[in-house]
C-alpha cells in the first residue's frame, strides 16, 4: 500500500482549510442577516420581504419588525360604545325575529304536509268507494253523477298524493 506524497497531503490540507474558512464566513454572514429584514419593492412584481439584501433591479427598505409588527387601536369612545351595544341589541332582536319566523313557517310547511297527507287519503278512499259501488251496480241516472265524482277524486289525488 503506497502513502500520499507530502506534496498532496499539505494540498489537501490548504483545500480542508480554504473550505473550513468559507463555511465559517457564511455561517457567520447568515447570522448577521438574522434580525434584518429588507423590503424589495418592485415595479411589475408584488412586495417582498426577504432577509437578504435586494436584487438591484428592486428598490430595498430597512424594515424592522419590532416598529411594524404590532397594530394600535385607540380606544373606543363613550358614544362608540354606545352605538356598538345598539348595534348588538339589534342584531339578537333580529336573530331571534329570523328564528321565529323560521319556527312559524316549519309549522306552516308541517300543517300543509299534513292537510295534503289527510286529503290524499281521503281521496283514496273515496275512490276505493266508488269502485266498490261501480262494482255492485249501478242505475243509468247515476252513472253521470258517479264519472263526476270519480273524476273530482282523481283530480284531489292528482294534487295531494
Amino acid at each position: 500500500m503506497a502513502f500520499p506524497s507530502i506534496a498532496n497531503a499539505a494540498g489537501s490540507v490548504w483545500v480542508f482549510a480554504a473550505l473550513c474558512a468559507a463555511l465559517l464566513i457564511a455561517a457567520g454572514r447568515a447570522q448577521a442577516a438574522g434580525p434584518h429584514i429588507y423590503r424589495c419593492e418592485y415595479p411589475d412584481r408584488p412586495v417582498l420581504y426577504s432577509q437578504f439584501v435586494c436584487p438591484p433591479d428592486g428598490s430595498a427598505t430597512h424594515f424592522i419588525p419590532g416598529e411594524h409588527s404590532i397594530v394600535r387601536i385607540p380606544a373606543l369612545s363613550a358614544e362608540e360604545t354606545m352605538a356598538l351595544a345598539a348595534l348588538e341589541r339589534n342584531l339578537r332582536s333580529a336573530r331571534a325575529q329570523h328564528q321565529r319566523s323560521q319556527r312559524r313557517q316549519q309549522q306552516q310547511l308541517q300543517q300543509s304536509l299534513q292537510q295534503a297527507a289527510e286529503l290524499c287519503r281521503d281521496a283514496r278512499s273515496g275512490l276505493d268507494d266508488l269502485r266498490a259501488r261501480k262494482r255492485n251496480g249501478y242505475s243509468a241516472a247515476e252513472a253521470r253523477q258517479l264519472d263526476q265524482q270519480q273524476q273530482r277524486l282523481q283530480a284531489q289525488k292528482k294534487a295531494n298524493c
